[in-house]
């Protein structure tokens, strides 16, 4: 049996509620979120929290090589570390897609992870797209 609401937050992307508050995110939702910003967020882009942010866009218009792959999961990694304390990653999956017709570059990240308070597995995918992010 899960537990239900023990992690409570604002949900991501940021928005409204029906009260007009900001929409709320609870347990696995607010645990994608946060992971999905840490993903997204770059290096030195959050003003008091400079090293907050694993810079994969950076990436985007690398080559597509096991390096550049492997500089993402150790990025990504380090700042889930640091940051997200209520998770054990247990993979991080890279891809380098150039398939789309819309995007000359996508790099695509999976994280599978165990949520700590439930031990239930469960992932979080985030397609970072050139058009998207800072390079």
């Amino acid at each position: 049996m899960a537990l239900t609401n023990i992690y409570k937050g604002i949900a991501f992307p940021f928005g409204a509620s029906a009260s007009s508050l900001p929409a709320a995110a609870v347990d696995d939702a607010l645990i994608k979120d946060t992971l999905t910003q840490l993903v997204i967020t770059g290096n030195g882009e959050r003003v008091m929290r400079p090293e907050l942010g694993s810079g994969a866009y950076s990436y985007v218009f690398e080559s597509n090589d096991d390096l550049m792959a492997a500089a993402i999961r150790v990025a990504i990694a380090n700042v889930i570390a640091k940051y997200e304390p209520r998770v054990i990653v247990q993979r991080i999956d890279v891809e380098k897609d150039t398939s789309d017709g819309k995007y000359q570059d996508t790099v695509v990240v999976t994280i599978s992870y165990v949520v700590i308070a439930t031990q239930q597995p469960d992932s979080v995918t985030v397609a970072l797209t050139a058009d998207q992010g800072v390079v």
